[in-house]
């Protein structure tokens, strides 16, 4: 189960399962909490051990603005233990959009480096990579290998390496897909929008979905809310959903809530939480309805931009 803010950001999700091993815990157990209950872990509750002072000392528990503004800053967002039991550092506390949370959690990877070295096979991929520059499979391959380890500039160049001799079609697309994708996060929006819309005019199937969605994220940080929902739409009807349905659902519902169309943004979200709840973003979905409906803080994405991909 993810939570509904950053860890639920696909760029959080590939790094922590590629560096950490994810717990998530509440230490409130099941039957007395409102909320994330099903959360509960008692051995990750007990490796951290009782918070209640270090909350304390932070102002004590989170509370909701009659605007929707979460302040949560006495909440764990991210503690990191060895299996040994001993914390690196004092940890994530308050709400974080995905692009602060990445970097704290890259300056514990930084400090304590012998706990995050690449494994094997990473060493490998970037080693054929590195060999034959030539080739745009070992290109594509690091460069899937970097977007999952969040190294933007590293997707970005090894994408530019593969696409010269990458011959047209599925490794094309993918390669200026991530190379979309990357430079998305980077900020460097028009590069983003030109490599992505090489991917649509070529990718099929499950990549022409992604890259879709992709522009349409692209859409919304320039505010044409009308153009995100023109391409989200269609992907929200599927009678088998696909991989990227749910997210087509968030997203087009927060258009609608920017285009300030609450209503069809609720039934959007509403839809996403029943009929995909275990959804990487059924939670987010779910907390932008509201404490009154899912019994969660407001979804901080409704309220701010900066931070989010």
């Amino acid at each position: 189960m993810l939570r509904s803010g950053a860890y639920a950001d696909e760029v959080l999700v590939n790094l922590v399962q590629r560096r950490f091993v994810a717990h998530m815990y509440d230490v409130a157990p099941p039957g007395e909490n409102a909320g994330d209950a099903s959360a509960y872990d008692a051995d990750a509750v007990a490796a951290i051990g009782v918070l209640d002072e270090r909350s304390a000392a932070r102002g004590g528990g989170g509370s909701e603005d009659v605007n929707g503004r979460v302040r949560a800053d006495a909440y764990p967002t991210a503690l990191f233990v060895t299996p040994e039991g001993k914390e690196l550092g004092d940890g994530v506390w308050g709400i974080l959009p995905p692009e602060q949370l990445l970097a704290r959690i890259r300056e514990v990877m930084a400090q304590w480096p012998e706990w995050f070295a690449p494994t094997p096979e990473e060493t490998a991929i970037v080693a054929a990579a590195d060999a034959h520059p030539e080739d745009p499979a070992a290109q594509l391959a690091a460069a899937r290998l970097h977007w999952e380890l969040a190294e933007f500039e590293a997707t970005v160049t090894r994408a530019t390496a593969g696409l010269p001799t990458a011959p047209a079609g599925a490794v094309a697309a993918e390669l200026d897909y991530l190379a979309g994708r990357a430079l998305t996060c980077l900020g460097r929006d028009a590069e983003a929008r030109a490599a992505l819309e090489r991917a649509s005019s070529v990718a099929s199937g499950e990549l022409a979905a992604a890259v879709t969605v992709a522009l349409a994220r692209l859409d919304l940080r320039a505010r044409a809310d009308d153009a995100a929902l023109e391409r989200l739409l269609p992907l929200t009807t599927c009678q088998v959903p696909g991989k990227w349905t749910g997210t087509a659902m968030y997203f087009a519902g927060l258009a609608h809530w920017r285009k300030r169309e609450p209503e069809a943004a609720k039934a959007l979200w509403r839809r996403h939480r029943t009929e995909l709840p275990f959804d990487r973003l059924a939670r987010r979905s779910a907390a932008s309805l509201g404490l009154e409906e899912a019994e969660a803080f407001r979804n901080q994405e409704l309220f701010e931009r900066k931070g989010w991909w």
